[in-house]
């Protein structure tokens, strides 16, 4: 979950790598019972030494074979001493890489807890929006049961992803890492792919929500691992619309009627003094873009085509809020500041936003609701974090096994409970396991994203990833369309055509060779 506050930005991906059942490497040598013939003679082979010798030196007493007889038994001892001792030695010290259950168990398997002197596998996990006491007791306790060091280190956001994109180009990048989950045509060569005995193709799409799937899942298998799921909501005022009689509107005709009937001019400039939401620009409603993917949606328009009429119409309801119904204007403070501060009546954003409102305004009561529907649609949008692994990481048996190990009930219910107690937030990351929706589906902040969870899609006009790549290239033509009928330089038409040609520059620049809708299936 991203920090309010924060610029930030994400990484590429590696080689792939093979599926099946990675195997547990020991970490201790392995010794056999039995002493191997070149290092520990059998009896047979020393009488067959002794058949060589010159027989004029050979006594021919019944007691001429007693030293060797006796020799050999002390041998046998010497080794039968030090094989018990070894054994022994590995049933106390050499722990292997215990079996963690997968993503759809709600138990953990314990193994041996790691000690020192033991052979210990060491990875690199860079996070984001966890800080290091957040992440300290679900790693201790996989570090105790497997044998096993992760190094995590909470990244900067500034320049995330060309950070990270490098450091995997050269083979020196983390073994695990999160990146956004539209990034994955950015990184599929340096994702490995999750093996399919560890979470099926089948079990995956079970276990969490449909977005990921259509995000995560490549031809080559499944290639990332959601910790946490994100979106947009409608953020109302709860004092205005209960003074005003007014309940969350659940159509996009009554979000209009209450924008209008809630917004509030000053007599004498007619300027707006309290916006109604805000919506119609660019410049200063944050996540303007997400919203726009989701009238897109709505609307059925494919975004990889801005020139069609059904693109035209979702971008033109857009700007509307601005040009026609003017419940918002540009002279207006960002979106999140002019709703903390009752400037604004409503908002879309995501859940994270909610630091951000309460820190400014810590009185100010407010709700989230579901985001509103056009008549006979059914669709949300999703903007998330997900764990990789590096192609060429030497650990990614164990990489995978940790984020299996996290993506637990058990395990993602901790973390969650410590995100909220080490950081400044008011509750951790939204479950993405869809069997943890019951969890906090009644809970006043992240109720309204899991209720919208099994309906929302993604695309690459997420804000806020600062990925300099798909998303921010994306979103760039898209602004331009807006900010162009805005000002009135361009008809709408004609904006529509530059910014065709450059989105689908674009994506094909990052290799997104298909752009479906609801049901079609995977983009890459």
């Amino acid at each position: 979950m991203p920090d309010p506050t924060s610029v930030f930005q994400s990484p590429q991906s590696l080689p792939a790598q093979p599926q099946g059942q990675p195997q547990p490497q020991s970490q201790t040598p392995q010794f056999s019972t039995q002493p191997s013939v070149a290092e520990n003679p059998s009896f047979s082979q020393v009488g067959a030494t002794v058949a060589t010798a010159d027989p004029s030196h050979i006594q021919k007493s019944p007691f001429r074979f007693l030293p060797f007889i006796l020799g050999g038994l002390v041998v046998f001892g010497i080794i039968f001493f030090i094989v018990s001792r070894v054994i022994g030695g590995l049933k106390q010290n050499g722990p292997s890489l215990s079996t963690t259950p997968p993503a759809g168990s709600d138990t953990q398997t314990g193994g041996d807890v790691a000690r020192p002197g033991g052979s210990q596998k060491t990875i690199t996990y860079w996070g984001l929006w966890e800080p290091s006491a957040a992440m300290t007791d679900v790693l201790s306790e996989f570090q105790k049961q497997n044998n096993v060091v992760v190094q995590y280190q909470q990244q900067s956001p500034k320049d995330y992803r060309e950070r990270l994109q490098d450091a995997l180009k050269k083979g020196q990048g983390p073994d695990l890492f999160r990146f956004h989950a539209t990034w994955t045509p950015m990184l599929r060569t340096s994702l490995a792919v999750l093996p399919s005995s560890l979470i099926s193709r089948q079990d995956f799409e079970k276990t969490f929500y449909p977005a990921a799937a259509k995000d995560l899942e490549t031809p080559d298998g499944v290639v990332g691992i959601p910790l946490m799921y994100d979106g947009l909501g409608l953020y109302y005022n709860k004092t205005l619309f209960q003074t005003a009689g007014k309940t969350p509107p659940t159509t996009w005709a009554d979000l209009e009627t209450i924008a209008k009937d809630l917004t509030v001019r000053n007599t004498t400039t007619k300027k707006i003094d309290r916006a109604g939401i805000a919506l119609g620009t660019t410049t200063n409603v944050d996540n303007f873009s997400d919203i726009l993917a989701l009238l897109l949606f709505q609307n059925n328009a494919d975004p990889a085509n801005p020139s069609t009429q059904l693109a035209s119409d979702a971008i033109k309801y857009y700007t509307n809020f601005y040009r026609a119904l003017k419940v918002w204007d540009e002279t207006l403070p960002n979106s999140t500041y002019a709703f903390a501060t009752e400037k604004s009546a409503m908002m879309f954003a995501p859940s994270w936003r909610a630091f951000e409102v309460k820190s400014i305004n810590p009185n100010l009561d407010f709700g989230i609701a579901p985001v509103p529907q056009l008549p006979g649609t059914n669709v949300a949008f999703a903007s998330y974090w997900a764990e990789g692994v590096s192609k060429t990481s030497k650990n990614a048996d164990v990489a995978w096994k940790l984020l299996v190990y996290m993506s637990s009930k058990d395990v993602m219910q901790k973390l969650h409970n410590a995100s909220a107690q080490n950081t400044p937030r008011l509750f951790g990351e939204i479950y993405s396991r869809v069997d943890m929706k019951d969890l906090i589906a009644s809970d006043p902040y992240m109720g309204a994203y899991i209720q919208d969870a099994p309906k929302a899609q993604s695309w690459y006009l997420s804000s806020r990833t600062f990925d300099n790549g798909i998303n921010d290239q994306t979103i760039k033509y898209y602004e331009n369309v807006i900010n162009s009928v805005n000002s009135g330089d361009k008809t709408l038409q004609e904006a529509l055509l530059t910014a065709d040609k450059g989105v689908k520059q674009v994506l094909q620049l990052f290799g997104v060779l298909a752009t479906p809708v609801e049901g079609t299936g995977s983009r890459q």
